[in-house]
């Protein structure tokens, strides 16, 4: 796990060089299994700026009451990943011990988006949804989710001697035309869409940054 000082001296150092006073707290697994952690590093960015700072949370969504209750109150923006109605969530996002995780998800989305604060989720389009794009507005409109954000599934990169597993493989254009369908559909119902998947000409390139301090918060974890 981190070491607070260490995030403390790269926090004052960016706020030194920067004038954005923004946090985002992620993980390689996932930043809430080091809650105590997380809350500390937020009290002391509030009082180090007077209370002049901007949050952002992206997490899997699977945790309890009052871990969701603080967030609640101290995040700005959080972006949590869910696939989809259960059967696809449950399918791409067991917990550690093989048991389903929509039902805990669906119920802090539910809570997080009746919140003071900007929720989005983003889901990870695979074989087994990337037909359901449509579908998935709906789903997630019914949770009280505004923002969407998806990215295409790729083959995962092999190790020498390996055979790449190309199961989860899709095909983009077939990814996009069900996008395009999803974004009408998100249209109707007042929601913002974003796809990751940006095509750049090598004439004409357009590029958008954010100054925002990421903090590494966990090691990989499983829910």
């Amino acid at each position: 796990m981190i070491d607070f000082n260490f995030v403390k001296r790269g926090i004052l150092d960016f706020f030194d060089k920067y004038d954005e006073r923004k946090i985002r707290f992620f993980g390689i697994g996932e930043p809430t299994v080091a809650f105590p952690l997380m809350k500390k590093i937020r009290e002391w960015v509030h009082e180090t700026t007077d209370g002049d700072c901007w949050f952002e949370l992206q997490t899997n969504g699977y945790f309890s009451p009052s871990v969701a209750d603080w967030i609640g109150k101290n995040i700005d923006m959080v972006w949590i990943s869910c696939d989809g109605p259960p059967d696809i969530q449950n399918f791409y996002r067991p917990t550690k011990h093989g048991t389903q995780s929509a039902e805990i998800v669906e119920k802090n989305i539910r809570f997080l988006a009746s919140q003071n604060l900007t929720l989005g989720c983003r889901a990870t389009i695979g074989a087994k949804n990337i037909d359901r794009q449509p579908e998935m507005i709906d789903y997630f409109s019914g949770l009280g989710v505004k923002v969407i954000m998806s990215d295409p599934m790729f083959a995962a990169v092999k190790k020498e001697g390996e055979e790449t597993n190309t199961l989860e493989e899709i095909n983009l254009i077939n990814y996009a035309d069900n996008f395009l369908v999803a974004r009408k559909v998100a249209k109707v119902r007042v929601f913002s869409t974003e796809v990751s998947l940006q095509l750049i000409s090598t004439n004409k390139q357009s590029i958008s940054a954010e100054l925002v301090f990421r903090i590494l918060i966990s090691q990989p974890m499983d829910m």
